[in-house]
């Protein structure tokens, strides 16, 4: 399925795939895959968006593994057609996916007191902490004590001692920063780099009195928002006729020439409220 091309169509709905209707398929299918909900990603210490893979996924769903493969296999699939999923990992995650070595500082960044604590036994003798080679962890409410190496438990701590569609070959270039934009795009949209790299066609202008007033809605809009507008130009349909609406095809937001202010913020508001669906095509 990887090489060939994609042609996604959803029931009920016409439209013709020219890439708006992948990216929404993929937008749709990566925000349940990666649904903690489902117990098979969690979200990370550091912060309530960054994903991690759940250790107890395997209690969650005796077939987690089967359904990670899956998972593997829709990220690289859209990864190769050049498409984004909905969904932030931590910074070891893509490093793991690129098969370069984790080291201690990554921790920093998934769980700053954890990462402290690993520092301080690293500078001190761990030999007054008591330490065993297993760790704890919560199975459903009761403290778990979990092996890091056979009969870990009983080891006393001291100062001894995507790849099925595309070839990690192909990817080793890239470093964790890049593999994340490549699969997630930018989490933060600078509307000032928007504005710079739009492109207007027939009466519109920079100056025009409606463009004017498109940015002076965008720009009261919170981040969220603006996140949200960006998917309704590359997801929503173009088969509309009475609100400003997004060409998923091509990149482009359908922008009638509103009199007013207060008419482009209330149709604006209408489109990012129904942003996902393919009724037609113009």
């Amino acid at each position: 399925l990887a090489f060939y091309r994609l042609w996604i169509e959803f029931i009920g709905e016409k439209g013709l795939d020219y890439g708006g209707v992948q990216r929404e398929w993929f937008f749709l299918l990566s925000r349940e895959m990666f649904n903690p909900y489902y117990g098979l990603f969690e979200y990370s210490a550091a912060d309530n968006y960054t994903l991690q893979i759940n250790p107890l996924s395997g209690m969650a769903n005796e077939e987690h593994l089967k359904y990670f493969k899956f998972i593997g296999r829709v990220v690289g699939m859209a990864v190769y057609h050049g498409k984004l999923v909905d969904g932030f990992f931590i910074r070891p995650f893509y490093k793991m996916m690129l098969g370069k070595t984790i080291s201690l500082k990554d921790m920093e960044s998934v769980d700053s007191e954890y990462y402290r604590s690993l520092k301080y036994i690293l500078k001190e003798d761990p030999i007054s902490l008591d330490l065993t080679m297993s760790v704890e962890e919560e199975h459903f409410g009761e403290t778990v004590e979990v092996d890091l190496i056979k009969d870990g438990r009983n080891i006393r701590v001291t100062n001894k001692g995507f790849s099925d569609l595309i070839p990690l070959e192909a990817l080793q270039i890239f470093d964790a920063n890049e593999l994340e934009l490549l699969m997630c795009g930018l989490q933060d949209i600078s509307v000032t780099d928007w504005k710079a790299n739009t492109l207007y066609k027939g009466e519109y202008h920079a100056n025009h009195p409606v463009i004017v007033n498109l940015w002076k809605v965008i720009i009261m809009i919170i981040i969220i928002t603006v996140y949200i507008i960006i998917l309704i130009i590359s997801n929503s349909s173009s088969n509309c006729c009475c609100c400003c609406c997004g060409d998923g095809f091509f990149n482009r937001l359908d922008l009638p020439a509103y009199p007013t202010f207060e008419e482009l913020r209330c149709k604006l508001i209408i489109a990012i409220e129904n942003a996902e669906g393919f009724e037609g095509v113009d």
